[in-house]
């Protein structure tokens, strides 16, 4: 198993019982002043499962894509960059008064691509080296409040629509 997996407590002490293989990536991100978030993305390993059938994953508050492995290829990340992260980098900007400048911090996964800064001109990114856990923006403690923001936005979107 990855090293970075982590393990539902039942899944771990139940006997005989195999560890769910059901696996995800979800894509975070934000501006350091922590005033405009962006909308998650969330790689799964099936484009229609069978939890949401019947209902539009349009409905759901994050980017859906799939990949057989879940995992970020660089195909997925730079259409993320270009339709969702420039565009809203874009908004944002403009609606500050800001001139279009972004910094962007990523660390080396292999799903990013090296070539991300010809896409736009306005934006400089920085492919951060292994083990550099120390200035990251979203360490685990930032993530684990990010996911339970997120469920609990999920939560109470889910109970208004009653699916």
């Amino acid at each position: 198993m990855h090293s970075r997996t982590y393990l539902a407590k039942e899944d771990g002490v139940a006997p005989r019982h195999k560890a769910s293989k059901g696996r995800f990536t979800l894509l975070l991100g934000c501006n350091a002043a922590g005033d405009s978030k962006l909308e998650p993305q969330l790689v799964y390993h099936s484009e229609n499962p069978r939890a949401l059938k019947g209902n539009p994953k349009e409905t759901l508050s994050v980017i859906w894509k799939s990949n057989s492995k879940a995992w970020v290829t660089s195909a997925l990340f730079k259409d993320w960059f270009v339709n969702h992260f420039l565009p809203e980098v874009k908004h944002y900007c403009k609606q500050k008064n800001f001139a279009f400048k972004a910094l962007v911090l990523l660390d080396n996964a292999p799903g990013h691509p090296q070539a991300l800064q010809d896409l736009c001109p306005g934006v400089k990114v920085i492919i951060l080296p292994p083990n550099t856990s120390l200035i990251q923006s979203m360490d685990p403690t930032d993530f684990n409040f990010q996911k339970i923001l997120h469920e609990k936005n999920n939560q109470q979107s889910c109970q208004g629509n009653r699916w």
